[in-house]
């Protein structure tokens, strides 16, 4: 006569639970702009690869703000730009990547930045092969960016309003100037009268008249 067995199997294992993301070192608001964009494998072709990304400013990579706090950018092979996250790391490595943890295959390690020149490359060897070290250089702001960064400031850095005109070639002081008159004069169309120009020589208009006189 067998008795039955009360004995049961032993349970399975609970899974680990996530290590908690870590922040980055990096800020995603200190990656966001234009850029110029080339790659390089060999490291000898860094200097090269920065000077060839320099000159595509007409033809720029442009990092925007996500809504969540991240980046829109590019995953490898993917035509359609997402938001991504800035990702920390316990060795100190930053990453850029979809949410989960650092480092994982869609991921790209941010190798080097030093607010002008950010080089990442993908963590995914075969897309690292392919893209090898991308090298983004920082492109100069124009008149149209300076302009903006006047009349529509970001309350989030108040460093961020102030025109960075020392990055910018000459000849945008003149698309600045054109730039504040042209927003100005669409203002005075609202109020029924015009504006004085803001970069005019002030002038003493009671001596002018007397002088007219």
């Amino acid at each position: 006569m067998s008795l039955p067995s009360f004995s049961s199997s032993p349970s399975a294992p609970e899974p680990a639970a996530p290590a908690p993301e870590m922040p980055a070192t990096i800020r995603s608001d200190e990656i966001v702009g234009r850029w110029g964009l080339a790659s390089f494998q060999n490291p000898n072709d860094r200097a090269r690869t920065e000077a060839a990304a320099r000159a595509q400013c007409k033809q720029p990579y442009v990092i925007g703000a996500g809504t969540s706090g991240g980046v829109i950018m590019h995953l490898a092979d993917q035509a359609t730009p997402q938001e991504l996250r800035l990702k920390g790391s316990q060795g100190g490595k930053n990453y850029i990547g979809p949410p989960g943890p650092a480092g994982a295959e869609q991921d790209r390690e941010i190798v080097s930045f030093d607010g002008r020149v950010l080089i990442t490359r993908f963590i995914d060897k075969d897309a690292a092969t392919r893209y090898g070290n991308m090298s983004y250089v920082r492109l100069r702001a124009t008149g149209v960016e300076l302009i903006d960064s006047i009349f529509q400031p970001s309350f989030r850095d108040v460093r961020s309003t102030r025109p960075q005109v020392r990055n910018c070639p000459w000849g945008n002081l003149e698309i600045l100037r054109c730039a504040i008159a042209h927003r100005r004069s669409m203002r005075s169309l609202s109020s029924g009268r015009p504006l004085p120009d803001p970069l005019a020589s002030p002038r003493n208009d009671a001596l002018n008249a007397q002088r007219r006189r």
